[in-house]
């Protein structure tokens, strides 16, 4: 079947890209006239100019595919209190639904949601499944908040209009292809000073290309109007240092920030002016949660396999030295 991807530029995006033509599967790639395709060049693809905020686009760009992977989405830190997170995140989401409803036979679409938008915890020792009831504050986690409403949106088009979605859940994704460093800057920070300075809290992590393959074998196994939770092992802040010092050879003392003073940080960043404080008062909220989730019904339902923190690290530092940049020296 062609397969129709928005995103298929970005981080994750390509690697699925990648994964589909090496299957056999056309592709045809909805990107914005500017979008940088230095991941996805030397593959065979074919382009459809548009933007998922723009209705008549995605209906030209869907026409002869049998399948949507949406993918697009904004994912920076430097995004998630962005003003275009609303109708980039939700709108955009609902314009690939509306374009759907408006096929004869409505494309199969494989929504790419994200672990946020299963809620976190305050504490390590609760670990749910993707049918979790969201229970952070939407104003405080608005980027979590908006996944959930735009999976949901997927999941209800399903039980009401027939559309065959189906939700995937990426954990926090690190690997080689991470030119921006939207986690690689996490394994740099841990590889930085005599010392390692963390936080309270804790996430599941998976390898990009797990990540990739598992959004394929959705698209061919998954069940409609049913999500799946894409990560691998569920580490504190704290074990992934120490995992990422074991990586690189260079055991240091891990510093951890204690919850009280950590959550006081939080609250005067709220005051202080300027964007750096508002965005990593985002950064510190989100990650003085734990985003701890069970991979159980990918791995039954979907044949899906996930690789140790240890090696998707390795991998991450190998490819950042393939690119000469030294984890060791600051950014």
């Amino acid at each position: 079947m062609k397969v129709l991807i928005t995103g298929g530029n970005g981080f994750i995006g390509s690697r699925v890209v990648a994964a589909l033509v090496s299957r056999g599967y056309p592709v045809r790639c909805l990107l914005r006239p500017n979008s940088r395709t230095h991941r996805i060049d030397g593959l065979q693809w074919e382009r459809a100019t548009g933007d998922v905020r723009d209705l008549p686009s995605i209906l030209n760009a869907i026409r002869g595919c049998d399948a949507v992977i949406h993918a697009a989405s904004l994912s920076s830190w430097a995004d998630l209190d962005s003003p275009e997170l609303d109708p980039v995140v939700l709108g955009g989401t609902l314009n690939i639904l509306e374009a759907i409803r408006n096929q004869a036979t409505p494309p199969r679409l494989i929504y790419v949601g994200s672990a946020a938008c299963l809620g976190g915890s305050s504490t390590p020792h609760r670990i749910p499944d993707e049918d979790a009831p969201f229970e952070l504050n939407p104003t405080l986690f608005r980027y979590a908040a908006l996944k959930r409403q735009a999976s949901d949106c997927c999941l209800l088009a399903w039980k009401t209009a027939g559309i065959p979605a189906i939700v995937v859940h990426p954990a926090e994704t690190y690997g080689p292809g991470d030119d921006s460093h939207v986690t690689a800057s996490t394994l740099i920070d841990f590889a930085k000073g005599p010392f390692t300075i963390v936080c309270p809290g804790g996430t599941s992590v998976v390898h990009v290309d797990d990540v990739a393959e598992a959004i394929v074998l959705a698209l061919e196994k998954g069940t409609p109007g049913q999500s799946y939770f894409l990560g691998g092992e569920n580490l504190s802040i704290r074990e992934m240092a120490k995992t990422a010092h074991r990586v690189l050879g260079r055991a240091r003392p891990i510093l951890c920030i204690p919850t009280p003073f950590f959550r006081s940080l939080i609250a005067i960043m709220g005051i202080l002016p300027g964007q750096w404080a508002k965005q990593n008062r985002t950064k510190y909220r989100y990650a003085n949660h734990f985003w701890f989730y069970s991979n159980t019904r990918a791995r039954n339902e979907l044949g899906a396999t996930f690789r140790s923190a240890e090696a998707t690290f390795r991998d991450t530092y190998d490819w950042l030295a393939t690119r000469g940049e030294d984890p060791f020296q600051a950014k």
